[in-house]
């Protein structure tokens, strides 16, 4: 997710106590950890940090955790000199020493292995490193910045994550809540993906469409929203309908089951419907309503979700079928 905003897009509760540390944090220049799940952006926060802080003007410089190899590991993070091991033709800067001035970022830092985490500990506590071969020490001025899906407290008591390591990246820490709790902000990123990706200003989302993106748990967070913004742009001509969307989205598996309404009063047992009697009791409530699908999903006692995905599977959707008029409420 790009954007030049110093803030975290969205205007839930979560996401403003989230700006608000942000803000506080980057006028201080402590070691900061930021934790949440895959896709919820905790780089860009980084980034924020680092935009709204005095190093706003040094490099920012991201480092994988999770593919560095315990060969590579000082290397990469350190640099080398020349005829330090073989392939080193040359003096090499490491993450560290390019991060000089600005901000390191240690993304997936839960996935680094013990002996990594020893050999990177004394690095943040002197801020001085050495170049592999080399013996002299090099002071670097960085803040770091570190990130993790992972439960860092729980792999303590596994003995998987040094404690000593875990306190001195979390000087101070922010938590990215999922998306999936923060529903209010859906729309509004739906809408900034659009237009970043998008120079067609009158395409637009149907409101069966928000309905059900809004309806969503959302599982891969804000970088599974901007795929599927960009997965229906590739279908889409003038308006983004459901079956435009990826189909892990559009067929929900939480989805609730279409059942024959009945009295609350009735004794018998429930009775599932078959295709036929579902097919026929469908097409019905969508004549009753003249093809207005909230009121056709009030008449059945479901969700719109509920009839935009049977009316799929029937073949009854727009530009499918002409049988029903596409006026809505």
């Amino acid at each position: 997710m790009k954007s030049s905003e110093k803030r975290m897009m969205g205007n839930s509760v979560g996401i403003q106590r989230v700006n608000y540390l942000i803000k506080r944090v980057a006028e201080s220049d402590v070691d900061c950890l930021i934790l949440g799940e895959t896709g919820t952006g905790k780089e860009l926060a980084a980034r924020k940090i680092h935009e709204c802080s005095w190093r706003k003007d040094g490099p920012f410089i991201p480092v994988n955790c999770s593919a560095l190899s315990e060969n590579l590991f000082e290397s990469e993070l350190f640099g080398h000199i020349k005829g330090a091991f073989t392939g080193a033709v040359g003096n090499r800067k490491g993450r560290f020493e390019l991060a000089d001035n600005g901000t390191l970022f240690l993304d997936e830092i839960g996935e680094l292995s013990g002996a990594m985490q020893v050999k990177l500990l004394r690095s943040l506590q002197e801020r001085q490193i050495e170049r592999v071969g080399d013996s002299n020490l090099i002071d670097v001025n960085v803040r770091v910045i570190a990130a993790t899906n992972r439960n860092l407290k729980n792999m303590i008591s596994e003995g998987s994550f040094r404690e000593d390591f875990y306190y001195r990246i979390n000087v101070f820490s922010i938590y990215l809540p999922p998306l999936r709790s923060r529903s209010g902000d859906v729309e509004a990123l739906l809408k900034y993906f659009l237009q970043l990706y998008t120079r067609n200003n009158d395409l637009c989302f149907d409101d069966e469409t928000m309905d059900i993106l809004k309806d969503y748990s959302w599982p891969g967070n804000i970088r599974q929203l901007e795929n599927c913004v960009r997965h229906s742009l590739v279908l889409a001509e003038d308006k983004i309908y459901p079956y435009h969307l990826p189909e892990d989205i559009y067929h929900n598996p939480n989805q609730e089951p279409f059942e024959l309404p009945l009295e609350k009063s009735t004794p018998c047992e429930i009775k599932m419907p078959n295709d036929c009697e579902e097919k026929t009791l469908l097409i019905q409530a969508l004549k009753e309503t003249n093809g207005n699908r909230s009121k056709a999903a009030d008449i059945l006692g479901v969700s719109r979700v509920t009839v935009w995905s049977r009316m799929k599977k029937y073949g009854l959707l727009p530009k499918q079928n002409e049988m029903f008029s596409s006026s809505e409420a």
